[in-house]
């Protein structure tokens, strides 16, 4: 398991490394304005996402989560498959009868096309939760390689805003099919024989649509509020800053540094996770908290080290973006204290996902915060004019708020599950 963890971690990181640097040279040829118009795009289509995709991703993730490990491959083609579908047939829907109004067609069809891409995050999910060490580095590092390259071939053609709102698909698509490139021809063969064929139309006759269906429309509330929640403060920046493009652009220099540190969290903790549903019985639910729990200081060491480094780091990351971003610094040196709770929301979420006994527990915690969220960016932003680095503090005491209302529901989890 450590072997694996240390794999996936280093080739995460190795590559999240250059595009974090890439990012940086970006955000430099943009500007604050136009950084600040990417973001604020990209968020919109986000949250979109979540409608298009009836929730699937975090439906495939959690029927993963609760299942055994024989299901996952299964489970993890059937919700891409209908996120793909679905959200292609919301985006024809919107530009069929909303066309009038979408003033940046090629911009709209180039965030379109990544948001379908969407569907080909859950691959790297599963192979995370398998702890298949090879084709998540694989995966990582193409990745990688395609962004970097193409944000720099963009920079070099001093091409405009579209081109690097189509860079998250593009690049998606792209390591997919190097990784996947020889499965995908023997698919497609099987596909166009009719013998294959009968097999195939049968298989998708046999999917449980409904439960799909009906896990997606839980998880997806779940994951609206959660990307809600986490994409709000841009939202409210550009409805109430003074200054709304240039404090997003602020804003979203300072979060490429803080994302730059987010996978580490879900990495550990799906690893923790899958460890435990491969050698045990998913359905221990009183085992599997103190299985997490005996992991638990390994991972806050990690997590609050992390924490001091951006701390620290602030003032050169803030250098290294240019003086139009100005105000960095401050902003993620706040940042840098929600890095710990948010770390611990995503640890005692997945035991959640693992254990939940009652499928509202997905959506009142995310409801409670979002709530939380609004009203905190609202006096920070709006009453005292902080702009990004209201934001900032804002999303810290949010963070805080989640990991200890999370806290709570798994010390309620493990009292039941005890008793009974």
């Amino acid at each position: 398991m450590k072997k694996n963890i240390v794999i996936i971690i280093f080739s995460r990181y190795g590559g999240t490394f250059l595009i974090g640097i890439s990012g940086i040279l970006i955000s430099r040829y943009l500007g604050v304005v136009q950084t600040g118009q990417l973001g604020f795009l990209q968020t919109i289509f986000t949250i979109l996402g979540t409608f298009a995709g009836l929730g699937q991703i975090s439906a495939g993730s959690t029927l993963m989560l609760s299942t055994n490990k024989a299901k996952w491959n299964y489970i993890n083609n059937v919700s891409s498959i209908i996120y793909t579908l679905s959200s292609s047939l919301f985006i024809l829907f919107i530009f069929t009868f909303f066309r009038q109004y979408i003033d940046q067609k090629l911009i709209f069809f180039c965030l379109s096309f990544s948001l379908i891409s969407g569907s080909l995050d859950l691959f790297p999910l599963r192979w995370e939760l398998e702890q298949n060490s090879k084709k998540v580095a694989s995966f990582s590092l193409w990745s990688s390689f395609f962004t970097v390259f193409l944000r720099i071939l963009g920079a070099l053609f001093s091409l405009q805003l579209y081109y690097f709102c189509l860079l998250p698909g593009l690049t998606r698509i792209l390591s997919f099919y190097i990784i996947y490139f020889s499965k995908i021809k023997k698919i497609m063969k099987e596909v166009f024989n009719k013998k294959h064929y009968s097999n195939f139309i049968n298989q998708v006759k046999q999917v449980n649509y409904k439960e799909h269906f009906n896990l997606g429309l839980i998880t997806g509330v779940e994951s609206l509020l959660f990307n809600g929640a986490q994409r709000l403060d841009i939202l409210m920046l550009r409805k109430f800053a003074q200054e709304p493009l240039t404090s997003i652009g602020i804003y979203v220099g300072a979060n490429k540094y803080f994302t730059f540190a987010i996978p580490l969290a879900g990495i550990v903790t799906t690893a923790v996770a899958g460890n435990f549903i491969q050698k045990n019985n998913v359905t221990d639910r009183s085992n599997m908290i103190k299985f997490f729990e005996q992991k638990l200081p390994k991972f806050l060491f990690i997590i609050i080290s992390i924490s001091i480094l951006i701390y620290i780091a602030a003032p050169i990351l803030e250098n290294l973006l240019g003086e139009d971003f100005k105000g960095v610094r401050e902003v993620l040196i706040a940042l840098s204290f929600g890095y710990l709770p948010f770390s611990l929301s995503i640890w005692f979420n997945k035991q959640i996902k693992i254990s939940a006994i009652s499928k509202k527990d997905y959506v009142i915690i995310p409801s409670i915060v979002i709530v939380i969220n609004f009203l905190f960016n609202f006096y920070f932003i709006d009453k005292l004019r902080m702009g990004a680095l209201g934001a900032a503090y804002a999303t810290t005491i949010s963070y805080w708020i989640k990991a200890f209302l999370l806290f709570m529901l798994i010390s309620k989890y493990k009292s039941k599950f005890i008793k009974s």
